[in-house]
C-alpha cells in the first residue's frame, strides 16, 4: 500500500513538473502583442501613470501600433470625450501635450484629474474604429455633454 502512495505521489509530481515547463514555453512563445494586450489590461489610467505606461511602451513595442478607442474622462467637470487611433498610445499623448483637443489640454494644465480608458477594435465586436468611436460617443454622451464637436466619423468604411 505504501509502494502505491509513494508511486502515485511521484506520478503527480514528474505531472507537475511537466505542467511547470509546458506552461513556461508557452509564455516564450507570446507573440509581442500578447504581451502588449497583458500591458493595457483595459484598466483605467490616471495621465501621470499613461506617461508612465507610453515611456515603458515605447521601450518594449517602438514599432507596434494598436488601434483603438479612448475615453477621456475629466473627473472634476464629469465630461468625456472619445477618441480613436490607429497608435492610440500616440494620439492620446498628443491630448496632453498642447497637440490634440485644445479644451481637453486647457482643463489637464488647470489641474483637472482625468482618467483614460483603451478599447481595443480587435477585441470590440465592430468592424471599424468609426462605428466603435460612435457607439461610445453616443453612450457617454460626449457629444451632448462632453468634448466632443461630432457624433463621430462617419467614413467610406462605416457607411
Amino acid at each position: 500500500m505504501k509502494n502505491y502512495i509513494i508511486l502515485i505521489l511521484i506520478i503527480l509530481f514528474i505531472l507537475l513538473i511537466v505542467l511547470l515547463i509546458l506552461r513556461k514555453k508557452g509564455n516564450k512563445n507570446k507573440t509581442k502583442f500578447e504581451d502588449k494586450k497583458e500591458l493595457f489590461n483595459l484598466k483605467e489610467y490616471s495621465v501621470e501613470e499613461f506617461f508612465a505606461f507610453r515611456k515603458s511602451y515605447l521601450k518594449r513595442f517602438r514599432n507596434v501600433r494598436i488601434s483603438g478607442v479612448y475615453i477621456l474622462y475629466n473627473r472634476n467637470k464629469n465630461i468625456y470625450y472619445v477618441g480613436q487611433g490607429s497608435n492610440v498610445i500616440n494620439r492620446i499623448n498628443m491630448h496632453f501635450v498642447g497637440h490634440g483637443n485644445g479644451d481637453i489640454y486647457a482643463d489637464y494644465v488647470n489641474k483637472d484629474i482625468f482618467d483614460i480608458k483603451f478599447i481595443f477594435l480587435d477585441e470590440s465586436g465592430y468592424s471599424s474604429l468609426d462605428e466603435l468611436e460612435r457607439m461610445y460617443i453616443r453612450a457617454y454622451n460626449a457629444k451632448e455633454i462632453g468634448y466632443n464637436k461630432t457624433r463621430g466619423n462617419y467614413g467610406k468604411k462605416s457607411k
